[in-house]
């Protein structure tokens, strides 16, 4: 531990929401990065139940829900978010929960749900601690109700945002689509990798897994249009002889078992990238194209398997529409990811061919792919730069931060 990661140096923070600081799912992990080195003593996290043996962050871990946020998994979701935009549902009673002794000097919370977010708002506001909101996804995107109630709910997140001390977006895009809505500037924080991912060597691009035939790998969920993604390449894989490797989810068997293999859920992440850099040649990020939606999620949200990717040592191949955040990245660096936009056709044709066939391009890919990938996602400075964010957000508590009105 570093001199500045002592206790001294980091405020107590109650991290509240869906997310919190375990390996579980992609959000969570995310935090429990942003967190390491923090003192046991000084983290509370309010949220869910702690998936069993599940790795975690060595803090409390409180179990809180929402009232009635059990709503959001019935028929009456809509129903629900509706009362939350009017203000008519109650909000949780966050000091309740806190750990005798604990008192935070600010409040992490990754927005998601309407729910979490006016109660830590609600406590926030009373208990004059600072708030310090993550944005990894458009909020409009999944508090979606009644068309006509849309106003309402984005109000309602626009007086939460502009409360928020430190507003830390996920991409570029993201900080700019919220900055247009709610009339407040945030900051762009880059998802944060594993920092003990180790670049396999650059003489492994020189050869391929099986001779003769490329191997790609996609590790993640298939959810968000993945999966529908990987359905319609396999054809076009199969044509070029290319086989795929799936880490996480699982496609059909009737998809082409020649061509797809499932490989299962892999955890820690860590055994995960040891797995696909010993058995793929190059690693695949599939966006679907509108016709199975997410469009507007793709243009703000940034993939946090891209910075996993590029810290591998590998070539990075993106396909999908060009205003998709990762697809938008590979095209400003082009000597370091391969992007296909067209949805069939040569153009895969020849670039699968040329990455079977040219192994100095895969090599040339695989070094800038780890040189970008350090210089834009260095898990270390986005992990520092979140410790001074969270220092600031306390520093600045008595600072008058303002607010849509109610």
């Amino acid at each position: 531990m570093t001199p500045a990661e002592s206790t001294g140096c980091l405020p107590r923070v109650l991290v509240v929401g869906h997310d919190l600081p375990h390996v579980a799912q992609a959000g969570s992990i995310l935090l429990y990065r942003l967190f390491q080195g923090w003192p046991q003593e000084s983290v509370v996290a309010l949220g869910p139940p702690r998936p069993q043996g599940v790795e975690s962050l060595d803090c409390s871990f409180v179990p809180y829900e929402p009232p009635f946020e059990r709503l959001e998994r019935s028929r009456l979701f809509k129903w629900k978010r509706l009362l939350n935009s009017l203000g008519l549902m109650p909000a949780g009673q966050i000091r309740q929960c806190l750990p005798d002794g604990f008192m935070p000097q600010v409040i992490v919370h990754v927005l998601y749900s309407m729910g979490h977010a006016e109660a830590v708002y609600q406590y926030s506001r009373q208990s004059g601690v600072p708030l310090v909101l993550i944005v990894h996804d458009d909020p409009d995107e999944f508090n979606m109700g009644f068309g006509w109630a849309a106003p309402l709910a984005r109000r309602r997140f626009g007086r939460i945002y502009a409360h928020a001390s430190r507003r830390l977006c996920i991409s570029p895009e993201m900080e700019q689509l919220l900055h247009v809505r709610y009339g407040v500037s945030g900051e762009v924080m880059y998802p944060n990798r594993s920092e003990h991912t180790v670049p396999r060597p650059l003489e492994d691009a020189e050869h391929l897994k099986q001779p003769g035939m490329l191997t790609l790998g996609y590790a993640g969920g298939l959810n968000y249009g993945y999966g529908q993604r990987l359905q319609e390449v396999v054809p076009i894989l199969r044509e070029a002889g290319v086989r795929l490797n799936i880490y996480g989810g699982a496609l059909p068997e009737s998809v082409g078992t020649d061509v797809v293999t499932n490989m299962g859920r892999i955890n820690p992440p860590e055994l995960l990238w040891e797995r696909v850099k010993a058995e793929c040649d190059a690693v695949l990020l599939p966006y679907c194209f509108p016709n199975f939606g997410h469009e507007k999620l793709y243009r703000s949200h940034f993939p946090s398997k891209l910075p996993e990717y590029l810290a591998l040592g590998m070539p990075v191949l993106a396909t999908g529409p060009a205003d998709a955040t990762g697809v938008k990245w590979g095209l400003q660096h082009p000597d370091a990811c391969v992007v296909i936009t067209a949805q069939d056709g040569e153009v895969w044709q020849k670039t699968l061919a040329r990455l079977r066939d040219d192994a100095e391009w895969r090599r040339s890919l695989s070094a800038s792919a780890v040189l970008r990938g350090n210089h834009d996602f260095d898990p270390l400075a986005i992990r520092a730069r979140f410790q001074d964010t969270i220092r600031s957000a306390v520093s600045a508590q008595g600072e008058d931060r303002g607010q849509i009105p109610p």
